[in-house]
């Protein structure tokens, strides 16, 4: 059993219970992933004690293989030299450090008691290590830890420094009617944030918000949404609302609201998400078609489609299309079009959705937006094959696959043969889909795609056994359940071990028939 062995550093006294944390994080990576492929997790340093000469601490460290520092509470300045001494050391024995960060908060972000730790944690910041995650409070590092661990069993995992933010992601640079001081610590702020040293920059951004200027405010909730401590940047717009905003400053908090709204999304709270998209559009007012107006309703019905909420989104995108019509942006009206034929479709509105596509087909034809053509082709196949319109569905599907193939898109290309090798299939033209089905395979093997792969394989069973072809139809099948038992897809490992047990049933029916 081979050994995965972790060095624990932190520059605060570790606590029975912190240790106990580490310790319980080892047993279940152990017993959850690490004992079935025969390894096994254990501390080099045990968590629970607090000093060690350094001759013993520095040797534990040497056998490691990967070096855990947690920053938390603030630490002395002998421990805190004593946890970058640890990962110097780690650094200089070519360990990989796993850092994780627990920032003090928004409520001790300016107190001078924490200063210590924010000037610890910039440092480390400076230092580089191998991972860096931040914690938003103490229950977060075991669950980030045993994640991790997890994973690493898969193999080594990427390195991921601090993650320096772009200046489009922190939204424009403070202007020179600012007054100097507020102006010269945004900057600064800004500055320690594309560098990396988040620590340092959520301090200064917290110190800007603090005079309580609109600018500040915004600028510091543009950098916490982010980091991902969306409460706090909500609280921060929310600061500039109150203070009855000019209307500059007004469309500048619904713009912060909707990139909050982005980043809610992408987290999966639809709800939330959708919220912010209503204030947002709320505050710009229904007057105005504007264009800011009909990007916020067009986002808002995709939120409402994403949430299964279609009446909703039905109402959003009809908002959005007479915003974009009348604002002159057809592009835009075209997507909007798009998105209400989704929502029609779904509601198995049949007609008013091809109406829809088609619409919008015309409009991206007229823009020689191809990509945009091949995707909306593939989304009227679907509609074509749910209702048994089969030529239609190959016309279109082949259409897309032209076009894709055409521009080099080989993931759509993927898309596109398996979407047309099932019509053919359906229509037992079972040759011409075996090659569209391997066509398909050999993309997703050469983009290195292996849930894509066994979906190739598992569509070659399914088709081999329309053909009675039932020993290459199971060789298929379990070509494709071994790598989705890899991948641990267990909804799919159930289906195709039911397409394989299948297979005996059919044998026995061709025997008995046969006899």
């Amino acid at each position: 059993m081979k050994d995965c062995t972790l060095y624990f550093a932190s520059p605060g006294e570790p606590s029975a219970a912190w240790a106990g944390r580490c310790e319980a994080v080892l047993t279940e990576a152990n017993e959850r992933k690490a004992r079935v492929l025969g390894r096994r997790f254990r501390s080099a340093r045990p968590p629970r004690r607090s000093f060690w000469p350094q001759a013993l601490r520095r040797r534990a460290l040497a056998g490691a293989d990967v070096v855990v520092a947690h920053l938390g509470p603030p630490a002395g300045a002998a421990a805190a030299r004593r946890f970058e001494a640890d990962l110097e050391e780690a650094r200089r024995h070519g360990i990989p450090v796993w850092c994780y960060v627990q920032p003090p908060g928004e409520e001790r972000i300016l107190d001078p008691s924490t200063e210590p730790l924010i000037d610890l944690c910039d440092r480390i910041e400076r230092f580089g290590p191998d991972r860096y995650h931040r914690c938003p409070g103490p229950e977060a590092f075991p669950e980030l830890l045993l994640a991790h661990l997890l994973d690493y069993l898969d193999g080594p995992l990427p390195d991921a420094p601090p993650a320096a933010l772009s200046p489009l992601a922190l939204g424009p640079a403070p202007d020179d009617s600012l007054p100097p001081d507020l102006r010269a610590l945004l900057l600064a702020a800004r500055r320690f944030a594309t560098e990396g040293r988040l620590s340092r920059a959520e301090a200064v951004f917290a110190q800007a918000a603090a005079t309580r200027h609109p600018a500040a405010a915004l600028a510091a909730a543009r950098f916490l949404g982010a980091l991902g401590l969306l409460d706090r940047a909500e609280r921060c717009v929310g600061q500039v609302l109150e203070a009855d905003p000019p209307p500059e400053r007004i469309r500048a908090a619904a713009a912060t609201m909707l990139r909050l709204a982005d980043a809610h999304e992408a987290r999966g709270d639809l709800e939330a998400a959708r919220r912010l998209v209503r204030q947002a559009l709320d505050l710009g007012g229904h007057r105005e078609a504007s264009a800011a107006q009909a990007a916020g309703y067009a986002r808002l019905g995709e939120l409402h489609f994403q949430a299964g909420a279609t009446g909703d989104a039905e109402r959003a995108f009809h908002e959005a299309l007479a915003c974009f019509e009348a604002a002159g942006q057809p592009a835009a009206a075209a997507d909007a079009c798009a998105g209400l034929g989704n929502v029609f479709a779904v509601c198995n509105r049949i007609e008013e959705a091809e109406a829809m596509y088609r619409r919008a087909l015309t409009l991206y034809e007229a823009q020689g937006r191809r990509e945009a053509r091949a995707r909306l082709y593939g989304d009227l196949g679907i509609l074509y094959r749910v209702q048994g319109r089969l030529d239609d569905a190959e016309d279109v599907y082949r259409r897309a696959l032209a076009l894709d193939q055409a521009d080099g898109r080989d993931a759509a290309l993927v898309e596109d043969c398996t979407n047309l090798g099932n019509v053919l299939q359906e229509q037992g033209r079972l040759d011409a889909a075996e090659g569209l089905y391997r066509q398909a395979l050999e993309i997703d093997e050469r983009l290195g795609r292996d849930a894509g792969v066994a979906r190739q394989y598992a569509n070659l069973g399914v088709l081999y056994q329309m053909r009675r072809e039932l020993d290459h139809a199971e060789a298929m099948y379990r070509q494709a359940l071994a790598i989705f038992e890899a991948l641990g897809d267990f909804v799919t490992i159930e289906q195709v071990r039911a397409w394989i047990a299948s297979l005996d049933a059919q044998r026995m029916t061709s025997t008995g028939a046969a006899a």
